[in-house]
């Protein structure tokens, strides 16, 4: 098995459907709604931030440098309230 979809596979492990969807949002560069959703779902389920940071490091690889920047940006903002500022 390739190292990302290994990383999918461990990620999975808390729901693997919210984070299965996440990653479906980030290859197919959804909107914020969708992203908002799927790591509500996906944290609800028990995933930790790191484990949905993890999602868009397994990949960002395979989506290209625009569609990874792009997605960056929305789960930037799907993660906001979950997490104090940087400050």
């Amino acid at each position: 098995m390739d190292e990302p979809e290994e990383t999918l596979r461990r990620l999975s492990l808390h729901d693997e459907r919210a984070l299965a969807r996440l990653a479906a949002t980030i290859a197919l560069r959804g909107e914020l709604p969708s992203y908002l959703s799927n790591v509500d779902a996906a944290i609800d389920g028990g995933a930790e931030l790191d484990e949905v940071i993890g999602v868009f490091l397994a990949i960002a690889p395979e989506i290209g440098e625009a569609a990874a920047r792009k997605a960056a940006t929305e789960l930037e903002a799907a993660l906001a309230t979950y997490r104090p500022p940087v400050s």
